[in-house]
């Protein structure tokens, strides 16, 4: 028997890290019904209504629970007859906080527990279309969790200890990817760095895995979401120097820094400092010209002196950051750094965010102006309003191109 019952229609909006991201994949590759992605104001105003909308929270910071938040209010408020829920790391670090709002008509913990939702609430119907058919990069989750319980995070109390995903589930899923014709496999997780697999008996570390995915693979490119100094061992040589790999390896290491002051780094219970940073940072700037280089950093953690900050934005000077991203130190009840005496004022902090966003800004600039006249390879991801197709070259520059055309999902040289 047939069932013409009509498709359900989803909303879904997703906050936070690339792991979020390949959570709201999985979701919408397993869910029933019509499913359209929430990126901005101007995707609420395309549709009139909804029967789900659903938030894939984050808790990173205060600032992403109040986003995740407004997220769900905003949700009610274009769509009032819709069922909201919420899932993910904000939900598992305070459900009260979602429920308190009053629109929030079921909290789960993860992306299983929404479709036991939709499973019992609503008619479960073959998709109508998967969301990622839109999009050019695809975002393969390898490993979730983390060990390190760094002082100032919570991470680790909502997301659990470290557990890597299985080296044949991975393969799998990539090669699927690769079949619906993804250009791009961005490899992420909360701590993909410490990603340990077996084959045949065989220890694998991650830089063998991501040899493994170009040796099995076809995808043009293959990209990592972020990484500590720490993690880099001699098979990474290989990726950026060999050029069966280096030319579909993406010259683009995300690696956090968080502060540039070693006596933080250590209240922070970071698993570097910055000698180790400098030597990791100068050795991929030489086994690639054109990396870019890309950092965190937390300022006004509990104790930062003025010294602290000044040394940190020598620092992030001297390693020459593609960018930075600056966050304020953020308050996370159940951290040890929470408990810490000498919290630096809201308004210091504020002051030092906007110094060191100075700082990121001038050296984005000088990035950019260092590349302009290259030509690269660049992977379109759409078509923009004003008629330009843009995308991104290897070492994560956004560029544009006029095309009579459709250029959507290839890759195309470009000139900067």
């Amino acid at each position: 028997m047939v069932n013409s019952a009509p498709l359900m229609k989803i909303a879904i909006k997703t906050l936070g890290c690339k792991a979020n991201r390949a959570d709201s994949d999985k979701l919408v590759a397993l869910v029933g019904g019509e499913v359209v992605e929430i990126n901005n104001a101007e995707d609420l105003k395309k549709h009139h209504s909804f029967d789900v909308c659903i938030v894939n929270t984050c808790t990173v910071t205060g600032t992403a629970d109040r986003k995740s938040l407004d997220a769900v209010l905003k949700f009610k408020k274009s769509f009032p007859k819709a069922k909201i829920v919420a899932f993910g790391c904000g939900v598992r670090a305070n459900k009260d906080f979602f429920m308190g709002s009053g629109v929030v008509d079921f909290c789960a913990k993860n992306l299983y527990g929404v479709l036991k939702f939709l499973e019992k609430n609503f008619n479960k119907t073959k998709s109508k279309f998967n969301i990622e058919s839109r999009r050019t990069r695809a975002t393969v989750k390898i490993q979730d969790g983390c060990n390190n319980f760094c002082s100032y995070c919570i991470i680790p109390f909502v997301r659990g200890r470290e557990k890597s995903f299985l080296v044949d589930e991975i393969m799998a899923e990539i090669k699927e990817k690769e079949k619906l014709g993804f250009k791009e496999i961005v490899l992420t997780g909360i701590n993909i760095g410490n990603w340990k697999g077996e084959e045949k008996s065989r220890r694998l570390t991650l830089s063998e895995l991501i040899i493994k995915i170009l040796n099995e693979t076809k995808i043009p490119r293959v990209r990592l979401s972020s990484i500590e100094p720490q993690n880099f061992d001699k098979n990474f040589e290989k990726l950026f120097t060999e050029k069966k790999y280096s030319s579909r390896f993406c010259p683009h290491m995300h690696m956090s820094l968080q502060s540039g002051s070693d006596r933080v780094l250590k209240a922070m219970r970071r698993h570097y400092d910055t000698k180790l940073f400098k030597k990791v940072a100068q050795k991929l700037k030489k086994l690639a010209s054109e990396i870019a280089l890309t950092t965190d950093v937390i300022v006004g953690f509990p104790g930062e002196t003025e010294k602290d900050f000044l040394d940190t934005c020598r620092f992030v000077k001297e390693i020459g950051f593609a960018k930075v991203h600056v966050f304020p130190y953020s308050k996370r009840a159940g951290t040890l750094a929470a408990l810490m005496d000498n919290q630096v004022p809201e308004n210091l902090k504020k002051e030092r965010a906007k110094k060191l966003q100075n700082i990121s800004d001038t050296l984005r600039k000088k990035f950019i102006a260092a590349n302009s006249g290259k030509t690269f390879p660049v992977l379109i991801e759409h078509k923009s309003k004003n008629g330009y197709f843009e995308g991104f070259t290897p070492n994560y520059i956004k560029a544009k191109i006029r095309s009579t055309k459709n250029l959507e999902n290839q890759i195309v040289n470009i000139k900067l």
